[in-house]
């Protein structure tokens, strides 16, 4: 056999012991041969060539034979000879599989998205695996984790939570049927300041600052998105509110002309009608506050209802574009009394800095 000669010479091992291998494998007989390649599994990352695969098979089947001593040198996938009683070199970490199915009301759900977080009580930014499927199983492999909290989310159902599943490294976790429900649903009409409809208009519902993109995988941090019809109807299901992230509000923006006041959404069903005004803009910043644990809150003086949230900036920084035309009271998240009153017009940008009391 000139190429398993080769193959034995450049990796190391010698011609004599490559024969006394074959000459091995002659003597256990095809049956064995068979009964080896079946229960050899081909997921097993190799590092040599095909020939390699072949040398691996005929070990295997040589020591399960009992033709080769375990206390003799074996024959290494390298073609080096190691002692049987001498540990191989510890493997690179591998990740964890994650399995399991999705239900809503005794159906599988076809699309969703998994994440993982340290914990769902932290407000974070999810990046997630999604999945399509027919039955509702996934099998997701994720970073080895000693605990983590798996987020699921999808079109139609509230996200749900999975906290401290361990997922140790190169096994299986298996999560089992999981049940999701429905959730909320919200609806709603969209008219201009003369009351018409607005036809083909995205609705947002957003409980992350940014807000979604649409996408599936948006809907790990909450966000969802609808068109509204020609009518100027819209209706947005599986809204609920994890205690993670912002609370959820609802908004429309058209190509940053128009935009309806910001509502924070009930923890219900509800209906909420949005008006579409002309658009300006607020800039400013705020000094004496921890910035990381400060937002602004811009209050409508005419809709007390509606609100806008703007995260800060390291340097107590904020901006917002696309704030309808109207009169606001500028507070605190964390406090409740008004600091400073502006006036919003269409076309322009508003200057809103203040210091903290």
């Amino acid at each position: 056999m000139p190429e398993d000669a080769a193959f034995a010479r450049s990796s190391g091992a010698s011609v004599a012991s490559h024969a006394s291998v074959s000459r091995a494998v002659s003597a256990i007989g095809r049956r064995h041969l068979r009964l080896a390649c079946a229960a050899w599994d081909p997921v097993v990352p190799l590092e040599r060539p095909p020939m390699d695969r072949v040398y691996r098979l005929v070990v295997c089947v040589v020591v399960s034979s009992g033709c080769w001593s375990p206390a003799a040198p074996v024959p290494t996938a390298a073609g080096v000879t190691t002692p049987a009683n001498v540990a191989p070199a510890a493997r690179e970490p591998r990740g964890a599989r994650l399995v399991g199915r999705v239900m809503l009301g005794g159906s599988p759900v076809r699309d969703f998205a998994i994440a993982l977080t340290p914990s769902f009580k932290r407000p974070t930014h999810l990046s997630g695996v999604e999945v399509h499927t027919k039955d509702g199983r996934f099998d997701t492999v994720f970073p080895a984790s000693e605990t983590a909290d798996v987020i699921i989310a999808g079109p139609g159902f509230l996200r749900h939570a999975i906290a401290g599943v361990a997922l140790p490294a190169g096994e299986i976790t298996d999560l089992g049927v999981i049940d999701v429900v429905r959730g909320h649903t919200i609806q709603g009409r969209l008219t201009d300041e003369q009351g018409q409809p607005v036809a083909g208009a995205p609705v947002t519902i957003h409980a992350s600052p940014a807000g979604g993109d649409g996408s599936l995988a948006s809907l790990l941090d909450g966000d969802s998105r609808t068109t509204t019809d020609r009518d100027g109807r819209y209706e947005i299901t599986g809204v609920g509110h994890l205690p993670m992230g912002y609370p959820p509000r609802i908004s429309s923006v058209i190509d940053g002309r128009l935009a309806a006041l910001d509502r924070r959404l009930p923890d219900d069903d509800a209906t909420i009608d949005l008006v579409m005004h002309p658009v300006g803009q607020i800039g400013g910043s705020v000094t004496g506050v921890d910035p990381k644990r400060e937002a602004i809150v811009i209050r409508s003086v005419s809709d007390p209802a509606a609100s806008i949230l703007a995260p800060l900036t390291a340097d107590g920084a904020f901006h917002l574009d696309n704030v309808p035309a109207d009169t606001y009271d500028v507070m605190l998240l964390t406090r409740t009394r008004t600091l400073l009153r502006i006036t919003v017009i269409a076309g322009q940008a508003v200057d809103a800095s203040f210091a903290a009391p």
